[in-house]
Protein backbone atom coordinates (compact mmCIF):
# COMPACT_ATOMS: atom_id res chain seq x y z
CA UNK A 1 0.00 0.00 0.00
CA UNK A 2 1.41 3.42 -0.54
CA UNK A 3 1.98 5.71 1.96
CA UNK A 4 1.90 9.49 1.63
CA UNK A 5 3.14 11.81 4.46
CA UNK A 6 1.49 15.06 5.09
CA UNK A 7 3.31 17.81 6.50
CA UNK A 8 1.62 21.33 7.76
CA UNK A 9 2.28 24.34 5.50
CA UNK A 10 3.52 27.48 5.85
CA UNK A 11 4.05 29.93 2.27
CA UNK A 12 1.32 28.11 -0.06
CA UNK A 13 -2.13 29.58 0.23
CA UNK A 14 -5.23 27.36 -1.08
CA UNK A 15 -6.95 28.88 -4.19
CA UNK A 16 -10.23 30.40 -3.03
CA UNK A 17 -12.29 28.50 -5.88
CA UNK A 18 -10.90 25.99 -8.14
CA UNK A 19 -12.49 24.49 -11.98
CA UNK A 20 -15.79 22.98 -9.86
CA UNK A 21 -16.16 26.28 -7.27
CA UNK A 22 -14.45 24.36 -4.79
CA UNK A 23 -11.16 25.56 -3.02
CA UNK A 24 -10.73 21.78 -1.53
CA UNK A 25 -8.73 19.41 -3.89
CA UNK A 26 -4.77 18.70 -4.96
CA UNK A 27 -2.42 20.99 -6.45
CA UNK A 28 1.13 20.73 -7.74
CA UNK A 29 4.07 22.08 -5.74
CA UNK A 30 5.17 24.39 -7.79
CA UNK A 31 8.82 23.90 -5.61
CA UNK A 32 9.18 20.35 -5.77
CA UNK A 33 7.97 17.49 -8.25
CA UNK A 34 8.23 14.84 -5.19
CA UNK A 35 5.39 16.84 -3.33
CA UNK A 36 2.44 18.33 -3.82
CA UNK A 37 -0.83 19.89 -1.72
CA UNK A 38 -3.90 19.07 -0.66
CA UNK A 39 -6.15 21.56 0.48
CA UNK A 40 -9.28 20.63 3.19
CA UNK A 41 -11.21 23.76 4.05
CA UNK A 42 -8.95 26.19 2.99
CA UNK A 43 -5.83 24.23 5.13
CA UNK A 44 -2.98 23.33 2.85
CA UNK A 45 -1.11 19.94 3.45
CA UNK A 46 2.13 18.84 1.90
CA UNK A 47 1.90 15.22 0.82
CA UNK A 48 4.99 13.35 -0.72
CA UNK A 49 5.14 10.93 -3.56
CA UNK A 50 6.20 7.39 -2.23
CA UNK A 51 9.53 5.74 -3.91
CA UNK A 52 11.17 8.52 -6.91
CA UNK A 53 7.48 9.42 -7.90
CA UNK A 54 6.71 12.76 -8.91
CA UNK A 55 2.97 14.29 -9.12
CA UNK A 56 0.85 14.54 -11.87
CA UNK A 57 -2.01 17.24 -12.17
CA UNK A 58 -3.57 16.20 -14.76
CA UNK A 59 -3.60 12.49 -13.24
CA UNK A 60 -4.31 13.73 -9.91
CA UNK A 61 -1.74 10.56 -8.90
CA UNK A 62 1.84 10.00 -8.13
CA UNK A 63 3.33 8.86 -11.19
CA UNK A 64 6.40 7.67 -12.92
CA UNK A 65 9.04 10.67 -13.70
CA UNK A 66 8.67 9.70 -17.67
CA UNK A 67 5.27 10.36 -17.11
CA UNK A 68 5.38 13.91 -15.55
CA UNK A 69 7.84 15.46 -17.62
CA UNK A 70 9.19 17.84 -14.55
CA UNK A 71 11.23 20.37 -15.37
CA UNK A 72 12.20 21.62 -11.98
CA UNK A 73 15.68 21.89 -11.63
CA UNK A 74 17.10 19.84 -8.39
Amino acid sequence: MMQLYNIFVFGFTCPYENNENNPNGLYANPDDCSTFYQCSNGEPYLLSCPDDLQWNQERLVCDYPENVGCRIPY
